[in-house]
């Protein structure tokens, strides 16, 4: 039965020629002799019945089933990595679950799908998901026998090795019906006048809008202020003002149709990091490629060129 399979050695030579363009440097990655991997190569394409490499000039590419394979194949080779890296997990004796502190406005948007993500790569590892607001989360990173924190940088958790990833612009959240609707990018003294719903002191968000607005030499117009973005954007689909908002707590407002967003010219920015307590680990890694993955997905539809 185990015939009628490729050996994972000859996937992943195949992924790594697909990507180098040689088969000599896809064998040097692997620790292989050319004529080796070259027979392996040739024996993979015979047993499957597909020619998956065509020479263009010096470089061997893809074909068109080469490419729909090699989507296949490294989807293959990550439930195999994750499979050996649960072994690994298995094998240290680690039975507590990995405790991750997030940041509050991360929980909704983007943290379901990053953590469905791990789930499928590490099925026996399991991960406790805390949130906490900014204000207290370096506090509560230091007391609390934490094994990562992903929130806005920076943040001092002294036990940490603190990696950035990447940064976000703010937003502008607002009625459909309010007459900046059309503006794909607003200017900030195109804010100037109109009323703004707040956040409570002690929060990012608030720090920035009144950043932004001594920017201009103004303050902004506030109608009412309320313990958190979520609630402001609430606010703001209601037709009480404008809401100053990241780009992960718009989208856990996606189907809100009494909302929409726009960008600023110049506008504030947010910078997020991952902090970790022993970055080496095979789940830390992965984690950190699954946030900028999933988080690139949302900020591409909010900063993109269209709304």
């Amino acid at each position: 039965m185990s015939s009628l399979y490729p050996d994972l050695t000859a996937l992943n030579l195949f992924r790594l020629t697909a990507r180098e363009g040689t088969v000599t440097a896809a064998a040097q990655a692997l620790g292989m002799g050319q004529p080796q991997a070259s027979r392996a190569l040739a024996a993979l394409q015979r047993r499957l019945g597909l020619v998956l490499l065509v020479r263009s000039g010096r470089l061997l590419v893809p074909t068109d089933a080469g490419l729909l394979f090699l989507e296949q194949a490294d989807r293959a080779l990550a439930e195999v990595e994750g499979l050996w890296e649960s072994a690994r997990t298995i094998s240290a004796g680690r039975r507590a679950p990995i405790r991750m502190l997030v940041q509050s406005h991360l929980a909704h948007g983007l943290m379901p799908q990053v953590m469905a993500d791990m789930r499928h790569a590490f099925p026996s590892l399991r991960i406790d998901l805390d949130i906490r607001q900014r204000n207290r989360l370096t506090q509560w990173a230091n007391r609390a026998a934490c094994d990562c924190v992903f929130a806005t940088l920076p943040h001092d958790a002294s036990w940490s090795v603190q990696t950035p990833l990447f940064d976000a612009e703010y937003l502008i959240g607002m009625p459909r019906n309010h007459p900046l609707k059309d503006v794909r990018r607003v200017k900030v003294e195109d804010l100037i006048g109109h009323a703004f719903v707040n956040v409570r002191a002690g929060l990012t968000t608030r720090d920035k809008l009144q950043e932004m607005c001594a920017m201009h030499n103004t303050v902004p117009s506030i109608s009412l202020e309320t313990g958190s973005v979520q609630s402001a954007l609430q606010m703001a689909g209601a037709g009480l003002g404008l809401a100053l908002c990241d780009p992960f707590t718009a989208n856990n407002h996606a189907g809100n149709a009494d909302l929409t967003f726009c960008r600023i010219v110049d506008g504030p920015t947010l910078n997020y990091g991952l902090s970790v307590k022993d970055p080496g680990e095979g789940w830390a890694r992965k984690i950190a490629e699954i946030l900028i993955r999933r988080a690139g997905a949302i900020l591409a539809r909010y900063l993109g060129d269209g709304r």
